[in-house]
């Protein structure tokens, strides 16, 4: 293990809620998000309409682009993150 793991600050999803700009929270650690280019968009297009059309009459099933979202893992019984948009 490097020095730099060994003394990683490790980020909380309440300090997320208050940084500027548009950040990624993974397992603790802060990513910057960069912006989307054109092509990234035109893909996020496409494979949102192959999703849908293949889902066919898949009442469960939503096909969305980008959201805001906390995921949930849960590892031997224990939550590491919380559910929820």
């Amino acid at each position: 293990m490097g020095l730099a793991e060994k003394y990683l600050v490790r980020s909380t999803i309440e300090d997320w809620k208050h940084w500027q700009g548009d950040w990624e929270l993974v397992g603790g650690i802060p990513y910057a998000i960069a912006l989307p280019r054109p092509i990234n968009q035109i893909t996020l297009i496409k494979l949102g309409h192959l999703l849908y059309s293949t889902l066919g009459n898949c009442e469960d099933c939503k096909v969305s682009g980008e959201l805001d979202r906390y995921i949930t893992v849960i590892r031997k019984g224990k939550k590491s993150a919380t559910d929820g948009y």
